[in-house]
This record gives structure tokens, sequence and C-alpha cells, in this order.
């Protein structure tokens, strides 16, 4: 009796503990691509636009969060972040390649 009680609050407390750890996982992940999401939407919203200015300054800002913060290309899998033009991941390649589409010297 007295191992089933022990087997059950071990259970109990590594699944808390499990949820907690996810729990800040997933925190951690979304402060790391808040600023990279905020650009991304602000890209996004001039996109088709007559001036592609505004658009590759975001874009570009996207780009230097990216490299700053040592983002992976799995890391932007993983925050599930999409290329507006696309609509599939954003990698650093396809944020690379529009910038150039819209005059970006590299």
């Amino acid at each position: 009796m007295l191992a089933e009680v022990k087997s059950i609050k071990f259970k109990e407390v590594h699944n808390i503990t499990r949820n907690h750890d996810q729990f800040i996982d997933q925190l951690r992940l979304k402060i790391k691509f808040q600023k990279v999401g905020l650009h991304l939407g602000r890209a996004q919203k001039y996109f088709g636009n007559e001036k592609k200015i505004p658009e590759k300054d975001a874009l570009f800002s996207v780009y230097c969060e990216i490299k700053e913060c040592a983002i992976s290309d799995a890391d932007l899998k993983t925050a599930k972040l999409q290329d507006y033009t696309t609509g599939n991941n954003l990698t650093l390649a396809g944020v690379e390649q529009r910038l150039m589409q819209l005059g970006w010297k590299g």
C-alpha cells in the first residue's frame, strides 16, 4: 500500500515538473521570437505596396534580429513563423532572398 502511494505521488510530481518545464520553454520561445514576429508583421503590412522601402526596412529588422539572437532555421520552424510571401516556414535564406528582391545588396 505504501509503495503504491509513493509511486502515485512521484508520478504527480513528475507530471507537474514536466508541465512546468514545458511552460518555461514556451515562454522563452515567445520572448525570443517576439521582436522577430513584430517586425515580420510590419513587413507583411507593407507587402504589395508600391513603396518597397518600408517593407525592406522591416524585413531587414527581421534579418538583424535573427542574426543577433543566433536564431537557426530549426528555431524558426519551432516558433511556427511563416513567410508572408509564400506561406511556408520562415527561413533565413527566404528573408535574404526577399531582401534581394527588394534591392538589398547584402
